[in-house]
């Protein structure tokens, strides 16, 4: 099981950037907003309704870990 932190950036009110703004996809925001503590890549994708492991993988969840939004906890047991 992976479990994705949120990001200390995004407790509390998300005050970014007009430029980081610019850099994160329409999905890597949706997957910030849906994050509630510690998840596991099978509920981050239950709560965006997502059913498609690899577009999941490779819309939402690489590239927020690309960018560092969020990250891997049990790194050991990787199973994107």
């Amino acid at each position: 099981m992976i479990r994705l932190p949120c990001h200390p950036l995004t407790l509390g009110e998300i005050t970014a950037t007009e430029q980081v703004i610019a850099q994160v996809t329409v999905e890597v925001q949706r997957l910030l907003v849906a994050l509630d503590g510690e998840m596991s890549r099978q509920q981050l994708a239950d709560a965006l309704g997502m059913t498609h492991r690899e577009h999941f993988r490779r819309a939402y969840l690489k590239p927020a870990l690309d960018a560092g939004l969020v990250e891997m906890t049990l790194v050991t047991h990787a199973n994107l």
